[in-house]
């Protein structure tokens, strides 16, 4: 855990550092456009514009415009922060829902209707019935033409009305998760 922090930490320092150096070279030449802007100005036709002052205004501005929240060392850990191996159990844990999670590790009888093949969907399961709870998992989304999945469903029945009630909605990890302990006790 620690050494994954200071990598970030350092990966962090070394986005900065390269957002600066990007923000400095971009400012050369944004600069210089803006000073020409200020000469050329019809205000200015008369008065003398401070060319290296006006420059060096306008590349100091624009250098921490562009550094403000572009790359910083807290954008750039959140980012990677993401990228972190999933940990199902943390998202049962927050949901409350390790009780049904165990509830289908432990049924005898699953009840398991899977997506059909396509170009778009692999063969998986897409609904799971046990006892008193369905889950509905997240479809594959069409992932090579920059689509993107959907959430997952937990519902409960509804005993005395016989119709089902949405306990949580779950992430397409946890979704995947689920159904690997699906196929398996249908297997």
């Amino acid at each position: 855990m620690k050494d994954n922090k200071k990598l970030n930490t350092a990966l962090g320092y070394a986005a900065w550092f390269g957002d600066y150096a990007i923000a400095a070279t971009t400012g050369l030449f944004i600069a210089g456009r803006k000073v020409r802007e200020d000469i050329m100005d019809i205000e200015n036709i008369n008065k003398w514009v401070p060319i290296f002052k006006t420059y060096k205004k306008h590349f100091v501005e624009h250098v921490k415009k562009h550094n403000d929240d572009k790359l910083s060392v807290r954008a750039f850990t959140r980012y990677f922060a993401g990228t972190q191996k999933y940990n199902p159990f943390t998202e049962i844990d927050k949901k409350n829902i390790g009780d049904i999670v165990k509830k289908m590790e432990n049924a005898c009888y699953l009840s398991v209707i899977y997506f059909e093949k396509t170009e778009h969907q692999r063969a998986m399961p897409q609904r799971c019935t046990f006892g008193d709870y369905c889950v509905f998992f997240a479809s594959d989304g069409t992932d090579w033409c920059g689509g993107m999945r959907g959430n997952g469903y937990i519902y409960k029945r509804n005993t005395p009305l016989g119709c089902y009630t949405q306990i949580a909605d779950i992430s397409p990890q946890l979704s995947d998760y689920l159904a690997n302990i699906a196929m398996q006790k249908t297997k």
